[in-house]
């Protein structure tokens, strides 16, 4: 049972980098590998700075992401994940409830 959850979190955790990722994906795929070798050119910046923004955060802004782009929302269960990260797990995955509260409160 409990490896099963474990199993199930790790679905949800890999499913949700995946998500949280996906608006920038175009930019990578879209991304000019001329221009790179330009000295002070602004995507040589963009790429080395790190992300300092919450989980919650980051899933407030992938629900507001959905939206603008017509994309479908996602149904993530933030009960059942708050239940299993608290109780079972011991707050192991907290980076992915707050994912999901960021998410479903935009919504």
């Amino acid at each position: 049972m409990v490896k099963k959850i474990i199993k199930h979190a790790r679905f949800w955790h890999n499913f949700m980098r995946k998500g949280k990722y996906k608006k920038y994906e175009h930019q990578y795929h879209n991304f000019n590998y001329q221009r790179i070798n330009k000295p002070n050119h602004a995507y040589l910046y963009n790429y080395e700075q790190k992300n300092n923004k919450s989980d919650y955060q980051l899933g407030y802004e992938q629900a507001s992401y959905d939206m603008k782009n017509g994309n479908r929302f996602r149904h993530y269960p933030y009960k059942l994940m708050n239940f299993i990260n608290r109780y079972i797990l011991f707050n192991k995955i907290h980076e992915i409830v707050n994912y999901m509260h960021g998410y479903n409160d935009f919504i």
